[in-house]
């Protein structure tokens, strides 16, 4: 998962000594739940809008150029990004998975760990990562990621912030997110990973935030749901 980096100064980047290492940890804390404290103000209920869906449901997805940030605090926009779409089938995260999880490819075979030695060679990271160890361990990760899913059933990140698995308040906004289209389509914004390892794994109902509907899109019960 991708998080926002804390600005340079913030709490977040103070580092505990083994003296104030005790305090400085609360003030984390209250930077924290202060931080979505002030999103939600600033954003109003849109925020908190989450519903679950089948992944099986739906067909497209954002192509990255037309991605909104999980931070976003409007929740109606004009343009053309509805437009800007790819089929969630063609798209290497999820031809990755299919060809890794169901056919038994390794990572290094796939599209998706192709694209990212690419980046890495031109001197441009990955999710944040830097080195082809950092990366590979990446991957690995989703290996684990997708067996727990598997194995325990998939909990978004508000529910395993309730059972206390993760400790920031802020990865709470950071469930998969979807967003409406001008004709009422549900199109996915972000969280790919997580939503094709569900979608190959058949699941057939996972949390998902609302967060962007088009301008123009006049269907009652997709304006009841956004703004519900």
């Amino acid at each position: 998962m991708n998080h926002p980096r804390p600005p340079r100064g913030s709490v977040d980047n103070v580092a505990p000594s083994s003296e104030a290492g005790s305090f400085r940890r609360i003030l984390r804390k209250c930077y924290r739940h202060a931080s979505v404290g002030a999103y939600l103000l600033t954003s109003g209920k849109g925020a908190r809008r989450t519903m679950n869906l089948n992944p099986a449901g739906l067909e497209f997805g954002q192509v990255p150029a037309s991605q909104f940030s999980m931070w976003t605090r409007r929740f109606v926009f004009p343009g053309d990004w509805d437009r800007q779409l790819i089929r969630i089938e063609n798209h290497s995260v999820y031809r990755s998975m299919s060809d890794h999880f169901l056919n038994g490819l390794a990572w290094e075979e796939t599209l998706h760990y192709r694209e990212a030695m690419t980046r890495l060679k031109v001197g441009s990271s990955f999710r944040g990562f830097t080195t082809p160890e950092q990366t590979k361990d990446l991957f690995q990760g989703w290996d684990r990621l997708y067996e727990s899913i598997k194995t325990d059933g998939f909990r978004g990140t508000g529910e395993l912030y309730r059972l206390g698995l993760i400790d920031d308040p802020r990865k709470c906004f950071d469930e998969i997110t979807v967003n409406i289209a001008r004709d009422g389509a549900i199109i996915l914004n972000d969280g790919w990973h997580r939503f094709c390892m569900a979608r190959i794994l058949g699941i057939p109902s996972i949390p998902v935030r609302l967060l962007v509907r088009h301008r123009l899109c006049d269907q009652p019960l997709a304006i009841e749901i956004c703004e519900s």
